[in-house]
């Protein structure tokens, strides 16, 4: 019933400045059945927004697959005020005739005689000889292009792939030919002297390739009466001439044959065009313009994609005229195309639409005009309306997305540093996986394994993105414990002094002699060792003296240290002594201060915490992810201030800072304080890893149609755009921001590929092929 309204009144489309909208409404009150053949209906108009001008009506019997058999339409033209509605009333009787079971279509038109709005009133069965009336359009024609009724039998153009069966059926015969690619069109001989259907079929090994059906308009037979009294002219004239050819009247007798010649041939000429197939109400009767326009496209049963690009195909043919033709779609709450064709005897114009983003099902839209012109008599133009005043002819459905789904397993899910875990992943309805977490490298495969090992305490999480669905897996890897044992304490130095002799008259010779074991260097008391730890040397004291030698574990004076020492007792030269004069005091001096102290030496530590995901403060080393914040931790002894290598201290002996900036992704960092004071200098390090990650790069459309641009979005997760590169057809160049977008035009199925130290990422473009028909 949807192929009726295409059908019943398919007239010529023009060039309008307004395009045609059906907003009209039909309904049944009744239906009078006068007697077998004659029948009344009475039904109300209602109009919706906006007016409508130039309203018919029409009573039409339809057969059970689509084909209208006769009708009448009124003479009355109405005008429908917006909210406005009216009764009305019309009558028709069938043809004589016309046998077999038909529905009473109401049908309302255009004043141009296009379809607004239908209603089947009754269902009616009529006893006679069945008669064929009205245009089938063809249905599924990828291969065959026209069907002409010539004078010699019906002629079929078609492009084939390999060779085919073809089968043509008309008015009660049926012939069979092989169709190659090369034959291009076949002339098969028929009685071309009735009106019956056109019935066109391919065949490979005994299947039904394509099939189409194609019905003429409704001429009468006696349409080619004229053409045998053309040829009983004809044969009247010719008798003339030779009854009077031996009068020598040959050259009045051939005018007077002329007229008859040119208007049997004139007549002849006409009548053949009336059987070219075309409408039989066509465009700018005034001019004599025959033109026949066909519209493709989906309907529900053919699914598409969320995005999917799909065609609406309008053709035309004429006769004796140029044409050319507009067509304009759109989804009721999608997308809209629009295009033209130029002039011609025939054309095709196709408006590319998508299918909208959300699942269900939507009207189409088409409505359009062609305009027609005779070389002496100027442009005419016909519009036709839009499809979505009832049961619109094209849909497109939308299929319920495909959601894909990952998942990541970790085997163990604790370790120590050092040890390994096996890292699992897999998807559903996913086109390619990439890891969003280095070491994991999955090389965009939907799933497989991958075995790491982990030398850093950490709590690592693992992430894999499949079709934009993203899963996790952690693994813990916990500090290696190492089990130390006591090392015994080193053995104390020792050091032995002596001095001889003890007891001398001053100025005379003393002989000191000193050792150690255990230890690093020895000092002497009044004398001079030159650092040495065994020795001996000779002195002169002038007066008691303590003699002797500290020695010490350590260098710089440091570490656990010992003395050894000897008094030597100095005497005066021999006098007589004073009468009650005391002898002298064999009793040394005291014994002497060591020497000073040597300042202490300083110390110097350094620690990290990721603040980001907040650790605890460290000594060794860690690895971080990109993105993330670090602090650094510094402290001192015995030192008057320290400076940072990669960070600053402010010259700072003790401090902390989060001013610092980390490694680049796939690159790490060493950071050091050195620390000094009186006693000397100390120095701590330690190293920051920043892991890399794939980069990710993505598209604003997978499937394009040849030479269209796409927009190609990256982001480089961290690496260093310098060793960043973005390939693939039409471009090869390396990123200079973290993330960004570049234009491409595509020419063919394309496979673009961003590739950087931390891994890689790809996305495939697909070309949309070109397609004719529905």
């Amino acid at each position: 019933m949807i192929r009726f309204i295409a059908l019943l009144f398919l007239l010529p489309l023009g060039v309008s400045a307004q395009t045609l909208v059906a907003d009209v409404s039909v309904r049944s009150d009744a239906f009078i059945q006068v007697d077998e053949r004659s029948y009344e209906v009475v039904f109300t108009l209602s109009q919706g927004e906006g007016m409508q001008p130039g309203v018919r009506y029409a009573l039409a019997l339809v057969d059970g697959e689509g084909n209208t058999y006769a009708g009448v339409v009124s003479e009355e033209v109405l005008i429908l005020n917006e909210g406005e509605s009216v009764q009305k009333s019309i009558a028709y009787t069938a043809p004589e005739d016309l046998g077999g079971t038909y529905a009473v279509v109401l049908q309302v038109l255009t004043q141009d005689y296009f379809p607004l709005a239908y209603v089947e009133v009754a269902e009616v069965v009529l006893e006679g000889k069945t008669s064929s009336h009205g245009i089938s359009l063809f249905e599924h024609t990828e291969y065959i292009e026209n069907v002409r009724i010539l004078r010699e039998g019906v002629q079929v153009v078609a492009t084939v792939p390999e060779e085919m069966t073809l089968r043509v059926a008309y008015c009660g015969s049926e012939k069979e030919v092989l169709f190659t690619p090369e034959m291009m069109e076949v002339t098969l001989p028929f009685e071309t002297d009735c009106l019956g259907d056109i019935h066109v079929s391919f065949f490979k090994d005994g299947t039904v390739i394509e099939e189409s059906v194609y019905v003429l308009p409704n001429e009468e037979q006696t349409n080619w009466i004229p053409f045998y009294g053309v040829a009983i002219l004809l044969a009247v004239s010719l008798f003339l001439y030779v009854l009077y050819r031996k009068r020598k009247r040959v050259a009045p007798l051939t005018l007077l044959l002329v007229p008859f010649l040119l208007f049997g041939f004139s007549t002849e000429a006409a009548m053949y065009k009336e059987r070219l197939g075309f409408s039989s109400q066509a465009l700018g009767d005034a001019f004599g313009c025959n033109v026949l326009v066909r519209v493709f496209g989906p309907t529900a049963a053919s699914e598409k994609g969320s995005g999917e690009s799909f065609t609406i195909r309008s053709e035309y043919f004429t006769t004796d005229c140029l044409a050319n033709m507009s067509v304009t779609a759109n989804i009721v709450g999608g997308g809209r195309g629009s295009g033209s064709t130029g002039n011609g005897v025939e054309g095709t114009k196709s408006v590319t639409l998508s299918a909208p983003q959300n699942p269900g099902t939507y009207d189409i839209n088409v409505s359009g005009g062609i305009s027609a012109r005779k070389a002496t008599s100027g442009y005419a133009s016909k519009s036709y309306p839009s499809t979505r005043s009832a049961n619109p002819m094209f849909q497109v459905k939308v299929k319920e997305p495909v959601v894909p789904t990952a998942w990541l397993t970790a085997n163990p899910t604790s370790i120590t540093e050092g040890q390994s875990t096996t890292l699992e992943w897999g998807s559903e309805d996913a086109s390619r996986c990439g890891s969003l977490e280095n070491p994991l490298k999955t090389n965009g495969k939907k799933s497989g394994e991958q075995t790491i090992t982990l030398n850093h305490a950490q709590t690592k999480v693992f992430k894999v993105s499949c079709d934009g669905a993203v899963a996790t897996a952690t693994v813990v890897v916990n500090e290696k414990v190492v089990v130390e044992e006591d090392e015994p304490e080193p053995p104390a130095p020792e050091a032995w002094f002596e001095a001889r002799p003890t007891s001398v008259i001053g100025g005379s010779p003393v002989v000191v002699t000193w050792g150690s074991t255990h230890a690093y260097d020895c000092r002497g008391w009044n004398f001079a060792t030159g650092g040495s730890k065994n020795g001996s040397e000779t002195v002169y004291p002038n007066a008691n003296t303590t003699y002797g030698v500290t020695c010490w574990e350590g260098a710089n004076k440091s570490g656990r240290k010992v003395t050894a020492s000897q008094y030597v007792a100095v005497t005066s030269p021999p006098s007589i002594p004073e009468p009650d004069s005391p002898p002298p005091s064999l009793e040394p001096d005291s014994t002497p201060e060591p020497d000073p102290e040597p300042p202490a030496a300083p110390t110097a530590s350094l620690q990290v915490r990721n603040n980001t995901q907040g650790g605890s403060w460290t000594g060794a080393n860690i690895t971080i992810l990109p993105g993330d914040q670090i602090a650094l931790r510094w402290d001192s002894t015995n030192a008057t201030s320290c400076n940072g290598s990669n960070f600053s201290t402010g010259g700072s002996d003790d401090g902390q800072t989060s001013s610092i900036s980390e490694p680049s992704a796939g690159n790490n960092r060493v950071y050091a304080v050195s620390c000094s004071g009186s006693g000397g200098s100390d120095s701590d390090s330690l190293r920051v890893y920043t892991q890399a990650v794939d980069p990710t790069i993505s598209v604003d459309s997978t499937r394009v149609r040849e030479g269209e641009y796409v927009e190609l979005t990256y982001n480089l997760q961290g690496n260093a755009p310098a060793g960043c590169t973005l390939r693939g057809p039409g471009i090869e160049a390396t990123p200079s921001n973290q993330s960004g977008s570049v234009q491409v035009r595509i020419y063919g199925d394309s496979v673009f590929t961003l590739t950087c130290a931390g891994g890689l990422d790809e996305v495939s473009i697909e070309l949309i092929p070109v397609l004719f028909g529905s």
